[in-house]
């Protein structure tokens, strides 16, 4: 009688993966006929729970196409991606997009405005109040719920949108150069406290941005893509250990070489 042969266990699939997504767009600059124009071309990568990646690369390669692919808002014509094993064919709840600009409605309160994703899921009045207030306190706003956004410094609107975000609760946060339209001063701030509320809630996060400073200090890995079309040039990790503040941890040795590699291999890949 042979001995059952013991079973293997199971492997945890990635939190995200991206499996050999390719894009193209219609474009009509030649009037006599339509042409397609590719943005991304075979994009492959994976990314671990907990993990905070930037993506870089030169304008036109790409990377807002790849994040809105991620989020559901546009299908890959080619490829594929998956969170946790399973297939994305669109929005969901386990993913949330941050964008440039917060969109707020101007009509609604702060508080009413981070209901708003709630109130999309049909979430119990009861839970999206107390979720929505949980937010507000995670991005330190939790004494603005009455304010319209009007009354809301620039930073603090960007808050408001992240906290919208945080409230239902995604396992991935998408984010789209969310910081590039602020001063260098409140930028770095919120910067310190995306960390922060990492350390806190272990959100995975893909953070896009055209700033490598910010991208050696907010991430585990950086993804830089080369352009016309969008492809994987290289997968660079950051090992900063511990962030302190900002201003330490520019100083850095560490940090100075990251930047240089990223700096580095972003010019390689425009040579090519």
């Amino acid at each position: 009688m042979t001995a059952a042969t013991a079973p293997r266990s199971a492997v945890k699939p990635a939190k995200l993966s991206v499996d050999g997504v390719s894009r193209s767009f219609r474009s009509m600059a030649d009037r006599k006929r339509a042409r397609f124009v590719q943005v991304l071309k075979n994009i492959s990568f994976e990314m671990n729970e907990g993990e905070i990646v930037s993506v870089v690369g030169l304008s036109g390669c790409g990377k807002t196409t790849l994040l809105r692919i991620i989020g559901g808002l546009l299908e890959p014509d080619a490829g594929a991606v998956r969170v946790d094993g399973r297939d994305v064919s669109g929005p969901g709840h386990d993913r949330a997009i941050v964008f440039q600009q917060a969109s707020l409605l101007p009509w609604r309160t702060t508080l009413r405005n981070v209901q708003f994703g709630l109130e999309l899921k049909k979430t119990a009045k009861e839970v999206s109040l107390a979720r929505s207030r949980e937010a507000l306190e995670l991005v330190g706003l939790k004494d603005y719920e009455r304010y319209y956004p009007k009354q809301l410094s620039g930073g603090m609107q960007q808050r408001v949108g992240l906290a919208r975000a945080l409230a239902v609760d995604p396992q991935i946060l998408l984010m789209d150069e969310p910081f590039s339209a602020l001063d260098a001063q409140t930028r770095e701030g919120l910067q310190a406290e995306l960390l922060q509320l990492q350390a806190t809630t272990r959100k995975t996060i893909m953070f896009v941005t055209h700033d490598l400073d910010e991208a050696v200090y907010l991430s585990n890995r950086i993804l830089v893509l080369l352009p016309h079309p969008g492809r994987v040039h290289k997968i660079i990790d950051v090992n900063l250990g511990t962030r302190g503040s900002v201003d330490e941890v520019k100083s850095d040795p560490a940090f100075l070489e990251a930047r240089d590699i990223v700096a580095r291999e972003i010019r390689a890949g425009g040579d090519q």
